[in-house]
C-alpha cells in the first residue's frame, strides 16, 4: 500500500531533506548549535485534526528520526500508526520515542545539581538517544521551554515542531 501525503506533509518532508544543505551554508558555519537549530527548525502549525500525530509517526517510521511524546496516550496513538499503517515501511527499523518529561526531569536534576538516582536518565544519555537523529516533536505547544531549549542545543540534525 502506497502512502499518500497531503501537500503540507510533503512540504515538511522536503524541508527535512533540504535541512543539511541549508545549515551547511557559509552563514551558518560560525553560529553556535542553538542558533543553527532555532533558525533552521521546521515549525508547522495547523488546527487539531490535520494529521500532526500521523505525520510524526510516519516520519519516525520512514526516516532516521526520534519522536517526542507528551504522555502514555500520545505514545499509544503513535504506536498504533507504527503497528498498523507503517509496519511495512521499515519493519526492522528501531523506532524511537522519548518522553518529553524524561528530558524535563533530566534537566531538572542537572539544574538542581543533584545526583540523579540510578533510575534517572541524565541529559548526556538523552543526547545520545537523539544523536544524529531527526527530532520530531508532536504537540510542540505543550513542550516545556526548558525542554525546547535543550533540544535546540543538543540536536545535531533537523528539528520538526508540529503543533
Amino acid at each position: 500500500m502506497e502512502i499518500k501525503l497531503k501537500d503540507w506533509q510533503e512540504a515538511v518532508v522536503n524541508c527535512i531533506k533540504g535541512h543539511n544543505d541549508l545549515v551547511g551554508e557559509e552563514k551558518f558555519m560560525s553560529l553556535p548549535q542553538y542558533e543553527i537549530n532555532s533558525n533552521s527548525c521546521i515549525k508547522v502549525r495547523f488546527p487539531s485534526g490535520y494529521g500532526h500525530t500521523w505525520l510524526a509517526a510516519y516520519l519516525s517510521a520512514s526516516l532516521d528520526a526520534v519522536v517526542l511524546y507528551s504522555d502514555v496516550e500520545h505514545l499509544k496513538e503513535i504506536q498504533k500508526y507504527w503497528d498498523n499503517e507503517f509496519k511495512n515501511i521499515c519493519p526492522n527499523r528501531n523506532r524511537k520515542a522519548i518522553s518529553v518529561y524524561e528530558i524535563f526531569y533530566a534537566a531538572h536534576y542537572a539544574s538542581m545539581a543533584q545526583k540523579p538516582s540510578n533510575q534517572t536518565v541524565t541529559l548526556q544519555q538523552m543526547k545520545e538517544k537523539i544523536k544524529d537523529k531527526i527530532v520530531i516533536v508532536d504537540q510542540a505547544s505543550e513542550l516545556p521551554s526548558s525542554v525546547e531549549g535543550w533540544i535546540m542545543v543538543a540536536a545535531e540534525n533537523a528539528i520538526v515542531l508540529l503543533d
